[in-house]
């Protein structure tokens, strides 16, 4: 199998300025946050980098974007929202479901019960990747639709977190945020996730640098066999 690279950013806004940041990673498959709708869009660098994509959303000009490397086959697939949000399922060239996620409020929760629906679907042949806006250190005791709980469901479909697997690190208890709120490098959290069967695991990695400074999210970058 090949090498697929995927990564998972929340960009903030206004990708049409930014999305040059993600091509220079070389990735294969992207999930942006917060970005605008490819097709509304008049920027020509952003059309050509949008061109084999999926977007959903319910502002032009912030939603959840998919975006391939041309050869790449992408096909929505009909799972149903109950109107929760958002989540975007997608396969990837007749072999292998993708499912995006920007978890909105109230956040996990609403990860929790769109997996519930779904898990007949969701297997070792899934990804999921996107932001969770949750860690496990904000866990409240006797709550069933908790962050611990997710990565529980995560397991019982045969997926792990990337990071968690590839750095040896316990949900909570992680080195390296993808997250600063408000910007400010004295509120760090780690809230973006991948999760994939260990055994397509290659590399995981967050490109901290000062050039994703941009938005208030870091990069995590996920190479898998595809």
């Amino acid at each position: 199998m090949k090498r697929v690279r995927l990564i998972t950013w929340n960009c903030a806004g206004k990708f049409r300025d930014k999305y040059q940041l993600l091509q220079s990673l070389n990735p294969d498959i992207c999930v942006v946050q917060e970005c605008e709708v490819p097709k509304a869009s008049r920027h020509e660098g952003y059309a050509s980098f949008s061109a084999n994509s999926l977007w959903i959303g319910e502002r032009a000009y912030k939603g959840l974007g998919v975006f391939a490397r041309k050869g790449i086959r992408l096909t929505r697939l009909d799972w149903e929202t109950h109107g929760l949000r958002h989540f975007l399922p997608v396969r990837i060239n007749d072999s292998w479901d993708l499912l995006a996620v920007w978890a909105g409020k109230p956040y996990i929760r609403e990860y929790y019960i769109f997996h519930s629906v779904h898990k007949d679907k969701i297997n070792e042949n899934t990804v999921i990747l996107g932001d969770f806006n949750s860690n496990r250190r904000w866990d409240k005791d006797g709550k069933i639709c908790s962050h611990s709980a997710v990565v529980d469901m995560m397991s019982a479909a045969g997926l792990v977190s990337a990071w968690h697997y590839i750095k040896e690190e316990p949900q909570g208890g992680e080195s390296v945020p993808t997250f600063y709120m408000h910007r400010d490098q004295e509120k760090p959290y780690h809230i973006d996730y991948t999760f994939v069967s260990p055994s397509r695991v290659l590399n995981c990695y967050i490109d901290d640098s000062e050039a994703f400074a941009c938005s208030d999210h870091r990069p995590l970058i996920v190479d898998i066999r595809g």
